[in-house]
C-alpha cells in the first residue's frame, strides 16, 4: 500500500511538472532561509577544496595527506581527516541541521564550526609534529588551511543568518 501511495504521488507531481512546461510557466524557486549561513558553508567548501588541491600540488596526494598528522587532545589525526572533515560539515552536517528549525540546531553548528577551527589551528601549530612525513606543512598548504580557519572564524552571528 505505502508504495501505490509514492507511486501515486510522484505521478501527480509528474502530471503537475508536465502542465507548468506545456503552459511555458516556471517555478519561482523559494528564497533561501538563510542566505548569509549558506554563502559562508559554500565558501568553507570552496576553501577547504582549495587546501585540498594546494596540497596536491605541494606534493601531497590523499595517501600522503593521510600520512602527515598530529596528535590532538589524545589522538593521532591526519591533514586528510582534518581537511574532509571540514569539508564534510560544511556541505552535508550544516545544511541538514539549518533544514529543519529547531531550538538547537545554530548551537550544534557553532559548536561543530568551534571544533573544526580547533583542529584547523591545531594542524597549523608546528610544535606538534608527529609521523615521519615533514613536521612543516608547504607554505602554499599553510597559506590556504590558514585562510580556511580566518572564514571559519567569521560564522555568521544566529540573528545574522
Amino acid at each position: 500500500m505505502n508504495t501505490l501511495n509514492t507511486l501515486r504521488r510522484y505521478l501527480r507531481a509528474f502530471v503537475g511538472a508536465l502542465r507548468l512546461t506545456l503552459r511555458g510557466e516556471k517555478i519561482t524557486p523559494l528564497p533561501e532561509r538563510y542566505p548569509n549561513l549558506t554563502a559562508w558553508w559554500r565558501e568553507t567548501i570552496r576553501l577547504t577544496d582549495a587546501a585540498l588541491s594546494a596540497a596536491d600540488a605541494s606534493g601531497l596526494p590523499a595517501p600522503a595527506r593521510a600520512a602527515w598528522t598530529r596528535h590532538i587532545e589524545g589522538r593521532t589525526v591526519s591533514l586528510e581527516t582534518i581537511l574532509t572533515t571540514v569539508r564534510y560539515h560544511a556541505a552535508t552536517e550544516f545544511p541538514e541541521l539549518m533544514r529543519v528549525q529547531g531550538d538547537y540546531n545554530y548551537l550544534a553548528l557553532q559548536a561543530t564550526n568551534i571544533n573544526d577551527l580547533f583542529l584547523l589551528r591545531k594542524l597549523l601549530d608546528e610544535s606538534t609534529p608527529t609521523g615521519s612525513p615533514p613536521s612543516l606543512l608547504p607554505a602554499p598548504v599553510r597559506e590556504t588551511v590558514a585562510a580556511l580557519a580566518a572564514h571559519l572564524s567569521a560564522l555568521p552571528s544566529k540573528d545574522a543568518l
